[in-house]
């Protein structure tokens, strides 16, 4: 008796394992999707969580450094160490704007229709437009001064600016750029081809 019915369960348990495990049913099948749909919105509201968490605190500190930077130039403080400060943060500060326009498009984009979204752009650009106006109006002492300096004789702008002339020619020379024929400064980088920048630099930190 006991050995017959151990061969029926035997048997039993062969055509289960047979017949594999029961078929899923039609309703766990139709919620498969909307599973995987919660899923990928989980993981995507995660990513923009993350990205929010990297780039607004950077965007918020950039800012601190950009504005403080304007003002001190504003007052002409600190002046001949702001100006790179400036330059480069406000192309970081950019750049982090950008990506923080991009990971809230979303919820950015319904403003732009509005009308305070066109009154804010046209009185950025006027005021732009205004403040370069104002400026070619006004050009800078300094400019005005280092302009006068690179068109002035070359003998006279180098004891103005304590340059020494074979130190200049030397380092002149190490970047392909010759003094012959120069009778100014401005001479020198038209002459070669080159940039303001690149000679004025040359001249005030290697050849003094």
């Amino acid at each position: 008796m006991i050995a017959a019915a151990i061969s029926v369960l035997a048997f039993a348990g062969c055509d289960d394992a047979e017949s594999g495990p029961p078929p899923t049913s039609p309703s766990a099948l139709e919620g498969a999707p909307a599973i995987v749909s919660a899923s990928e919105d989980l993981n995507t509201g995660l990513s923009m969580k993350l990205n929010r968490t990297f780039v607004t605190p950077f965007l918020a500190f950039i800012f601190v450094s950009v504005g403080f930077s304007g003002v001190l130039m504003f007052f002409h403080l600190a002046d001949g160490f702001t100006e790179v400060l400036h330059e480069v943060m406000g192309l970081t500060f950019v750049l982090f704007a950008f990506s923080h326009v991009a990971i809230n498009w979303k919820s950015m984009k319904s403003h732009f229709g509005k009308r305070n979204f066109f009154i804010a752009a046209a009185a950025v650009a006027v005021l732009s437009v205004g403040l370069i106006a104002l400026e070619r109006a006004q050009i800078p002492a300094d400019l005005i001064i280092m302009e006068r300096v690179a068109r002035a004789p070359l003998s006279d702008s180098f004891r103005v600016l304590e340059i020494d002339h074979i130190k200049a020619a030397t380092a002149l020379n190490k970047k392909g750029i010759g003094l012959e024929g120069a009778d100014t400064i401005e001479d020198i980088w038209l002459n070669n081809d080159s940039s303001p920048e690149e000679v004025v630099e040359t001249l005030l930190y290697e050849a003094r």
